[in-house]
């Protein structure tokens, strides 16, 4: 039988979330459709679905962590209706990452896990590793190691101490600026090179040991997968001037490839002047091909060799404009993800022009189509607010679900509410909220949907080119970048 996603999750919603004994007689009025072939479904796992279709919700620990507290609020969530857990440090955290008590709270949570059938992620990093699963957020971690940037100055005026001379072209001064944090935390954080595969290597190598020495046993097993969170070449970017993405061995890479130099066509890549079009062209296509390489290609191949699965996403996946700022292509990064995935913030499904949320989701789940995955997440409800419905949850799903979503990662359940926390990138969906013991009936219709749209094989019948290489050719990235928040709610 062939149906179509849309009248699929049409004609089964209301199902998933109560009447379950008129499954087969549901499932054979099922309209015909040319796109997708369902299989086999099983109705006791469809009343019932497995821990692995019931998401992954963000534990933040933001506050000073009580390792029988984090377990018992882990036990609500799988009394609750949901089936993983994904500890991160947040906002208000009171305890070192990794440190002695973040340790025995992150152990304890695991050994709860493998009791209750659940299982765990942990967190490789936060935007390109300014704060780490490492346990000493990569400090002295060598300066060949820190981001770089291309930075443009006026020809008479001063460079900065981390800058070193690219060119002159008698007006401007062109340098490689290495990205430092502010004055005074410069041996707390570093912010990594992600376009250097033997930066990238040496610090996966570290997070991947102390992960070993600390959790190994659980390696593969009750821990799945490493998250990652919106890792991109753009971090530590000053801000007071243009500057563009750059790494020490770019040059001579950029000339084995395209068999003329960089370095005396910089100036094209900020001007429309001369044969800029061709400079930018070459110099993104570059970009996106050793971003890939060093980083997720890389990432992959450490998960891989733990048993763990690589997941989580990359940052301004949204638009042509951010994903040239952040990491370049987003869609290649999809074949090297084990379960790819997108962000979706707040409740609404358009954006503040009116246009709506199409683009991220297809992009990520044409990928997993092609290559065969058969799980495509989505962040899910963060910035949004606490006084999200049951049914605002289910409408958003629902949108992304059409559009190849059947994964959620949920963000996310903070474990304190205490002061200001609660005001930090809601909402919060944990035991806090008056209607927590509820919470199972939204959570079992979103795992028998996911499970639903798990089954079968995907058959498109409409080829869509992504043209963001057409893009490269105008591309440049503006010094700053506007900023609109997307309504809460549409009208």
């Amino acid at each position: 039988m062939n149906v179509s996603r849309r009248d699929f999750i049409k004609t089964t919603g209301t199902v998933s979330l109560g009447c379950f004994t008129v499954l087969p007689g549901i499932l054979s009025n099922i309209p015909e459709g040319p796109r997708a072939s369902l299989g086999k479904l099983n109705p006791k796992e469809f009343l019932n679905p497995g821990a692995e279709h019931r998401g992954v919700p963000f534990l933040f620990f933001n506050d000073d962590i009580d390792a029988e507290e984090a377990v018992r609020q882990l036990r609500e969530m799988h009394e609750n209706g949901w089936g993983k857990v994904l500890p991160r440090r947040y906002g208000g955290l009171m305890n070192p990452v990794y440190g002695k008590t973040w340790n025995k709270a992150v152990h304890e949570i695991i050994k709860a896990a493998k009791k209750l059938g659940m299982k765990v992620f942990l967190q490789e990093a936060d935007k390109n590793a300014w704060y780490s699963a490492a346990p000493t957020e990569i400090p002295g971690m060598k300066d060949e190691y820190r981001n770089k940037y291309l930075i443009k100055r006026n020809a008479d005026e001063e460079p900065a101490k981390n800058e070193i001379l690219i060119l002159n072209d008698g007006q401007y001064n062109y340098y490689q600026h290495t990205a430092y944090p502010r004055q005074g935390w410069e041996g707390s954080f570093c912010y990594l090179d992600l376009l250097d595969k033997n930066t990238v290597d040496s610090y996966l190598s570290a997070l991947f040991s102390f992960l070993d020495n600390e959790f190994g046993p659980d390696l593969g097993k009750t821990i799945e997968a490493i998250w990652v969170a919106e890792p991109h070449i753009t971090m530590g970017n000053p801000r007071s001037h243009d500057t563009l993405p750059w790494t020490p061995k770019l040059n001579d890479i950029f000339l084995a490839e395209w068999g003329y130099p960089l370095v005396e066509n910089v100036p094209k890549l900020f001007e429309d002047i001369g044969d800029y079009q061709k400079v930018r062209y070459h110099y993104w296509r570059t970009l996106s091909r050793l971003v890939l390489r060093s980083y997720s290609e890389t990432m992959q191949q450490w998960s891989h060799k733990y048993n763990l699965k690589f997941t989580g996403h990359l940052m301004g996946e949204d638009s042509f404009v951010s994903q040239l700022q952040y990491s370049v292509n987003i869609m290649p990064h999809y074949e090297y993800m084990d379960i790819p995935g997108i962000d979706h913030l707040t409740m609404d499904t358009y954006w503040p022009t009116g246009d709506p949320f199409i683009y991220t989701p297809k992009m990520a789940s044409s990928v997993a189509n092609q290559m065969g995955k058969k799980e495509v997440l989505a962040e899910m409800y963060g910035c949004s607010d606490l006084g999200n419905s049951f049914e605002d949850r289910k409408n958003v799903f629902q949108w992304l679900a059409v559009l190849g979503i059947n994964y959620r990662n949920y963000h996310g359940a903070f474990y304190s509410m205490r002061g200001e926390r609660k005001r930090k990138y809601p909402v919060n969906l944990n035991y806090q909220q008056p209607y927590w013991s509820r919470n199972k009936f939204i959570a079992d219709f979103a795992a028998r949907l996911s499970y639903l749209l798990k089954q079968g094989k995907y058959k498109a019948d409409v080829l869509v080119l992504n043209s963001i290489e057409s893009y490269y050719l105008e591309g440049k990235i503006a010094r700053k970048l506007s900023k609109v928040i997307v309504p809460i709610q549409k009208t």
